[in-house]
């Protein structure tokens, strides 16, 4: 997927940023599983940060560093049971990375950012162009590309419900376009594809595994207040 993009649009990638911020109404809720370290393995730097995560090694290039910051900020919360406990987990996680492609990014998660609903944000920059995605807007990717042209410099929004996009021709009629409930089709779909073609699936236990140390690089970093090499863990 990176050949592609770069191919295609950007040239060669500087930098890749990711943000996602997740349930206002996590503000207000009682503590569960999702709180605790011992059965969550973390909060938004685990349960939200690891998507981007990912999405980053598919879309741009294996992780060589790390620098990252996380913070809990509310710290108590009340169970089902009306009993205050302690929360153990982040709230929020900011970090900054390296790639081995040479380019820089960044990754914000929150699970406590007012006024946001399930909104993440994918930016890719080049030296000759840039891609915008963002999840609220399932169906549509805003794309830049530089011109000499300038009464048509600027981003332009792209529909990417075509036939021509991948896994579109699976779906409905053209200008219909798909959501989350379709994408998780669409995952099962390649997993039983390439059963059936005896291939080995993608993704697999071993991106989950990058993701994974990735992830505890992270968590490193911000309890030794220093850059990590993931290559090190």
């Amino acid at each position: 997927m990176h050949d592609d993009i770069v191919n295609s649009y950007l040239e060669s990638l500087s930098k890749y940023s990711a943000r996602a911020y997740r349930k206002p109404g996590a503000l207000n809720l009682p503590i569960d599983w999702r709180m605790k370290n011992s059965m969550a393995g973390g909060g938004a730097s685990a349960d939200i940060n690891s998507h981007l995560i990912d999405l980053a090694l598919f879309l741009n290039d294996d992780i060589s560093e790390v620098s990252t910051i996380k913070k809990t900020f509310i710290d108590k919360r009340v169970s089902k049971n009306n009993k205050v406990e302690k929360v153990d987990v982040d709230d929020a996680i900011n970090c900054i990375v390296k790639f081995n492609n040479g380019s820089m990014g960044v990754f914000e998660s929150s699970r406590v950012c007012a006024g946001m609903k399930e909104s993440v944000i994918i930016e890719i920059n080049g030296t000759k162009g840039a891609i915008i995605y963002e999840y609220q807007n399932f169906n549509e990717m805003k794309l830049f590309i530089k011109s000499r042209d300038k009464e048509n410099d600027g981003f332009k929004i792209l529909k990417i419900y075509d036939k021509e996009y991948p896994y579109m021709k699976n779906w409905w009629s053209e200008g219909h376009g798909i959501n989350y409930g379709n994408i998780i089709v669409n995952q099962f779909n390649d997993f039983f594809l390439a059963l059936e073609e005896d291939i080995m699936p993608s993704p697999n236990i071993y991106d989950g595994f990058k993701v994974q140390k990735v992830m505890e690089a992270m968590n490193r970093s911000d309890l030794e207040k220093k850059w990590i090499r993931v290559e090190d863990l």
